[in-house]
């Protein structure tokens, strides 16, 4: 039967809220490095954001809540300080592909200064998938599911990541040299659009 003593009672806070353990130990001699590095990074990441928002077609504000956000939550909840978050090329990619085969032609709308940005097709689709995503991650960390992450080989994880350049590579040329081509979703996508260029 799990105990209930201060010393069990101080692991569980420590390990849903890790920023209780690590703010006592901060040494204030980092601070100036720390405060430069967050400056540079935050620089960097205002134009990714807003092309990885177009990237995915929602407006680009959507890029800067993306890229601010959830940094700041992760500080307080995360359990390690090398792990990057943020908005990624491929998530902006399947953000597009899920709006390709689930939003009209017609419901594709520009958006102006006049508009809520809550009524656009995009953002309301968008908000599902980001929900829905949310909720199944939970559902896996109270199941500690995490553990599968563990049996992927180094092999697949880079045979994945080289993919998915190649993937957003070949999907960026229509729109660099002003293509217009037959759309196309499923298998073998990334390999009919190289085709055809």
């Amino acid at each position: 039967m799990p105990s209930c003593s201060k010393e069990s009672m101080k692991r569980a806070v420590f390990e849903y809220f890790p920023v209780c353990e690590w703010v006592p130990k901060y040494e204030l001699k980092d601070l100036t490095a720390d405060l430069m590095a967050g400056f540079t990074v935050g620089i960097v990441s205002v134009p990714i954001a807003m092309a990885l928002a177009a990237l995915a077609n929602i407006p680009e504000v959507i890029g800067l809540y993306t890229t601010c956000i959830p940094p700041f939550f992760f500080a307080f909840f995360s359990t390690s300080r090398h792990v990057s978050i943020g908005m990624f090329a491929v998530i902006a990619l399947l953000v597009r592909s899920a709006e390709i085969r689930h939003l009209s032609e017609n419901a594709t709308i520009e958006f102006n200064q006049d508009m809520d940005i809550a009524d656009l097709p995009s953002v309301q689709l968008l908000t599902t998938l980001t929900f829905t995503t949310g909720l199944v991650m939970f559902v896996m960390s109270i199941f500690r599911l995490h553990i599968i992450a563990s049996y992927m080989s180094h092999s697949l994880i880079g045979g994945f990541t080289t993919a998915a350049a190649i993937h957003i590579m070949l999907s960026q040329v229509p729109p660099v040299l002003q293509l217009d081509l037959a759309k196309r979703s499923g298998l073998f996508k990334a390999i009919f659009v190289g085709s055809q260029n």
